[in-house]
């Protein structure tokens, strides 16, 4: 609209006569204030971007079921096994020399799914464990143990239970090489 104004004014003074001075005047009036224009047009175009950047980062995001359905135990849980699982890779070369047990509770020297009690055909006869819920688990976990029973005294009898050695069939044909 400026523009148009200052047009108007470069015709009326053609008329009266002065038409080199006002047409001098008039461009450069017109240069300054179409640059003045882009100049606010370029800060009011800057300004509602930043507005709208603004009312962008205000708005709501549903994060879906995940924030829903978030426990902090389950993390902590699923964060221990992760740990326990490479803290069992890094050192499984040290720690299979002195373990006696493999992951599932099970003896290495000849995978044989023993009880504490050290009775062969025993099918479980203690409370099931917490970590694993084995009924062969006594005190402590058989899940990577690296130590045995050697034998059970049991008190009040002379009754002793020792470690069996099994034969042709499966295996663990000597306790003394196992120990070591």
């Amino acid at each position: 609209m400026s523009v148009m104004k200052y047009c108007a004014e470069a015709s009326i003074s053609s008329q009266n006569g002065t038409t080199s001075f006002a047409k001098n005047y008039s461009m450069k009036d017109r240069k300054q204030v179409v640059e003045e224009e882009n100049v606010a047009e370029a800060e009011t175009r800057k300004k509602m971007k930043q507005i709208e950047r603004q009312l962008r980062c205000l708005t709501f995001r549903n994060p879906g079921p995940l924030v829903a359905d978030f426990n902090p135990e389950t993390r902590l849980q699923t964060k221990r096994a992760r740990r326990t699982k490479l803290r069992q890779l890094v050192f499984e070369k040290k720690a299979d020399g002195q373990r006696k047990y493999d992951q599932a509770g099970k003896l290495l020297l000849c995978g044989t799914d023993l009880c504490d009690c050290l009775n062969a055909n025993c099918s479980g006869c203690f409370y099931p464990c917490p970590k694993c819920s084995s009924w062969k688990c006594g005190p402590k976990c058989r899940c990577n143990r690296k130590w045995i029973y050697e034998q059970i005294e049991t008190e009040g009898s002379d009754a002793v239970q020792m470690f069996p050695n099994f034969d042709s069939n499966g295996i663990c044909s000597d306790l003394n090489d196992f120990i070591q």
